[in-house]
């Protein structure tokens, strides 16, 4: 059986969380309006944007490391949009 995150697995610092909310999250974009897409896929996309962002920060910014998973800032990122 495979183990879910537990609540403090999806935590995220707010500093590199906001640097997520500006990162331009392409996938998750095409799809959030589209309403031939289940929240599954949309989330799914939002996981692989985040995987991005996180290669990016660790490819272009030396020094500045993320010990946060995709899903973490996917879970971050949707639980503020229905705040």
């Amino acid at each position: 059986m495979p183990q879910q995150e537990s609540k403090t697995d999806m935590y995220v610092d707010p500093y590199t969380m906001e640097l997520f909310y500006n990162y331009t999250i392409t996938n998750y974009n095409r799809l959030v309006n589209n309403t031939d897409y289940s929240a599954k896929e949309r989330y799914e996309a939002l996981v692989v944007d985040a995987q991005d962002f996180i290669d990016l920060i660790t490819n272009e910014f030396e020094g500045l490391s993320i010990d946060y998973s995709a899903e973490a800032y996917a879970h971050n990122f949707v639980t503020d949009l229905n705040q």
